[in-house]
């Protein structure tokens, strides 16, 4: 079972924080020509087309979804086998269904595969038939044997319908700068609120609280409460919250998992 609340510790990553360093081949195209280098697949071979996302050269991959009856999952893979347990990756691109309907979306997700079973974390996709940019935060929750991985998929069927194929452009990944990596914590930090708009943060008035996004950006520092716990606004944006307190030598850090 995953750990759904984490502890970080703000550190510099040994791992490289440029887009261009993490990801192979994210234009599907070398010296102008079509190329699935740098990536794995399950299923079908994926496809390359004369298509491009805006600024992403000339061409695209595309990839059939899973089917029930037939090969499933479904996916392009790229394993990222320096990715450090915990440190927040930005997975982001270019996607759009095929023209004819029905589709069901291009999906980027982040991950791990160990001995060929995948694991998936949350994901974003798209399903207008024109290119569509998105980006999914995710951190990197390996346990042994695993290894962390970004994958492109064009979904799952089980019926008799013949969706039709995602396309796949201009796919970066980069590392959320200030909230990089993560270990299991222990015991409840937080109390959210019943109506998911406040969080209550067990510090005292000597330690610091601090609020961080999955890009870095930090949403609240404050001192704690003298009487223990400190009730904090949450922001609307949000998909979940780094809630660290901080005193003294210790700190101590958790996932909040905001509800939608």
């Amino acid at each position: 079972m995953r750990h759904l609340f984490t502890t970080a510790i703000l550190c510099v990553s040994m791992w490289p924080t440029t887009n261009a360093q993490l990801i192979i081949n994210g234009s599907f195209e070398s010296d102008g020509t079509p190329s699935l280098s740098g990536w794995e697949w399950t299923c079908n071979e994926p496809g390359l087309q004369n298509s491009a996302a805006p600024g992403s050269g000339s061409w695209s991959a595309t990839k059939d979804p899973g089917h029930a009856k037939g090969c499933f999952p479904s996916y392009i893979y790229q394993r990222l086998p320096d990715a450090e347990n915990g440190t927040v990756i930005t997975l982001s691109g270019w996607v759009r269904c095929g023209e004819e309907e029905p589709c069901i979306g291009g999906i980027l997700s982040s991950g791990r595969v160990h001995n060929g079973v995948f694991e998936l974390d949350n994901s974003v996709s798209s399903q207008l038939p024109t290119w569509e940019f998105v980006s999914i935060s995710n951190p990197v929750q390996n346990e042994e044997g695993d290894t962390a991985i970004v994958v492109l998929s064009g979904g799952f069927i089980g019926g008799p319908i013949a969706p039709s194929q995602s396309f796949f452009d201009g796919i970066t990944l980069s590392v959320a700068l200030g909230v990089e990596h993560v270990e299991p914590a222990e015991g409840p930090l937080f109390r959210l609120s019943p109506d998911g708009r406040s969080v209550a943060v067990q510090a005292t008035s000597e330690e610091r609280i601090q609020l961080h996004d999955a890009l870095g950006k930090l949403h609240f520092e404050g001192k704690g409460s003298g009487v223990g716990w400190r009730t904090i606004p949450l922001p609307d944006a949000a998909t979940w919250l780094l809630v660290t307190v901080e005193g003294g030598a210790t700190r101590r850090s958790q996932r909040l998992v905001l509800p939608k």
